[in-house]
């Protein structure tokens, strides 16, 4: 499950990074919150198959709550995905021009931290 993670990171990164070129030119109403989104879709798909690792894989009649290392890595998504569309809000609000790379960059690292967090524990 951790090479199929870090394939599908991997792939994600380098088929939307070479998407923004391409959206940037061709579609004139893309803003920065939508470059920053087509980042966060980047490791979304590799960051769920490793969170989905971190959960058991029986299941019982008793309740059990969701383990540590799967709420870790939750947290952390949660938090990074916050803190950059707050600053992509920000950037976009103060009038800055910067590249839509550059927003596509933030979204990414919304969920690079995250998605170390639950292969580091996955290992």
């Amino acid at each position: 499950m951790t090479k199929f993670s870090i394939i599908l990171g991997v792939l994600g990164l380098f088929a939307t990074g070479a998407v923004v070129p391409y959206f940037s030119g061709w579609v004139s109403n893309w803003g920065p919150r939508q470059h920053w989104l087509l980042g966060l879709m980047a490791l979304f798909p590799a960051w769920l198959i490793a969170f989905l690792g971190l959960l058991p894989s029986y299941v019982g009649p008793e309740y059990d709550p969701l383990p540590r290392s799967a709420l870790l890595s939750s947290v952390v998504a949660l938090s990074g995905v916050v803190f950059t569309d707050t600053a992509v809000r920000r950037l976009d609000k103060s009038g800055y021009s910067l590249s839509p790379f550059t927003y596509w960059l933030l979204g990414a690292t919304g969920l690079v931290p995250a998605w170390v967090v639950a292969l580091w524990i996955l290992l």
